[in-house]
């Protein structure tokens, strides 16, 4: 099977105080976006689960655990089912940049694993064993809104199809780093109103890892809603009306022009 893997923005963020659990409850909408990553899946008859992967070598650290594999394992436990599975993955989506790309991956092999083996698994909840996006991505919603750890993803409208641009610095944000910085700062705790279709207001939006001191917008003199998306280290914007001549971004950033779908 050949499947896509999409990636996400958050429009809005807040985040809770840090769970006994070590998760923190957030409030956020997440868009789905046309910037994906391929991914070529083949399904093998076997006496146990087994899972190989190939393409994304070279941003996990030795002896942690790709969540496509976690996926597709946490599906053959949950279906009784066993299977080898061969993953070849083609990277699009920047690592650690708050667009979702390792989520996407793993909803990704759930969703064909589910439609080879016709078991109509509620894959949301499943989602929420493997990683906190997962279920956004697993749900197959266009707009969401999301909340708890990431495990309540409720549909919801969101602007209409139109240009999103990508600003990708250099640097990577891993989650937990942010998590924590993000911990010792007071934030407000007022809850995001409903999202329309219209562009959203940013007074209305914020994402609170924007106040990381670290995190600069790097869209100058552009119209329309520049938030970042996740934890970062990617920002975007939702403009006004696209045009590529006055559309400033600081320079250590590349560039992408995606959509929402």
């Amino acid at each position: 099977m050949k499947v896509k893997a999409y990636g996400k923005v958050n429009i809005g963020l807040r985040v809770g105080d840090r769970r006994p659990d070590g998760y923190h409850d957030i409030d956020t909408y997440m868009g789905r976006i046309a910037l994906a990553d391929s991914l070529d899946i083949l399904i093998r008859p076997a006496d146990a689960f087994s899972c190989r992967i190939s393409g994304n070598e070279g941003y996990l650290h030795e002896g942690e655990e790709d969540l496509m594999e976690k996926a597709a394992k946490v599906f053959s436990l949950s279906a009784s089912l066993s299977f080898g599975i061969d993953i070849a993955i083609e990277k699009h989506i920047p690592v650690q940049g708050g667009l979702g790309g390792g989520s996407s991956d793993a909803a990704a092999v759930l969703t064909a694993l589910d439609s080879y083996f016709g078991t109509g698994l509620d894959l949301v909840a499943l989602g929420a064993e493997v990683s906190s996006d997962v279920p956004f991505f697993a749900s197959g919603y266009r707009f969401a809104h999301v909340t708890g750890r990431g495990e309540q993803v409720e549909e919801s409208p969101g602007p209409e199809r139109m240009p999103v641009i990508l600003a990708v610095p250099e640097h990577k944000v891993p989650t937990g780093y942010a998590f924590s910085v993000l911990d010792a700062i007071k934030r407000d705790r007022t809850p995001l109103p409903p999202l329309t279709r219209d562009i959203p207001d940013k007074k209305d939006f914020p994402n609170d890892f924007e106040l990381i001191e670290e995190n600069a917008c790097p869209f100058i003199k552009a119209d329309g809603f520049a938030s970042l998306s996740g934890s970062g280290a990617v920002w975007y914007l939702i403009p006004e009306l696209f045009q590529d001549e006055w559309l400033e971004i600081r320079g250590y950033c590349v560039k992408y022009k995606t959509e929402f779908i």
